[in-house]
């Protein structure tokens, strides 16, 4: 991929300084959607041409990449459930299960619903 020159790049002149933060944010959200829809082209443009070439040399991609292998995974984390109401545990982070939210709005004390109460 080719570096743009100092003489195509005028970013300077634009004058980003004066835009209200609205204005700046919009144009960064699009910059970004622009950015993403090229990356996924350029992409692609890659997997035809690795696939051209390996289909010219005889060569089945698939018994050396698999979607689960070129996928990125986070290791999954086990945390451990601090919290039950009504047969439903909780571990305190994340998203509040909507019954632990209901208990709560009408008073109830996280301390109450510990699992182990220290």
């Amino acid at each position: 991929m080719a570096k743009p020159s100092n003489k195509s790049l005028k970013i300077d002149n634009i004058g980003f300084e004066q835009l209200d933060i609205d204005t700046l944010i919009l144009y960064k959200q699009k910059v970004e959607i622009i950015i993403r829809h090229k990356q996924n082209k350029q992409k692609q443009e890659l997997k035809k041409r690795l696939q051209t070439k390996a289909a010219k040399l005889g060569i089945d991609l698939k018994q050396y990449f698999t979607e689960s292998s070129l996928a990125l995974k986070k290791p999954q984390s086990t945390v451990r459930k601090k919290y039950i109401y009504k047969g439903i545990k909780w571990s305190g982070r994340g998203r509040c299960p909507k019954v632990f939210q209901q208990y709560f709005i009408s008073g109830g004390n996280k301390a109450d619903l510990l699992i182990e109460k220290q």
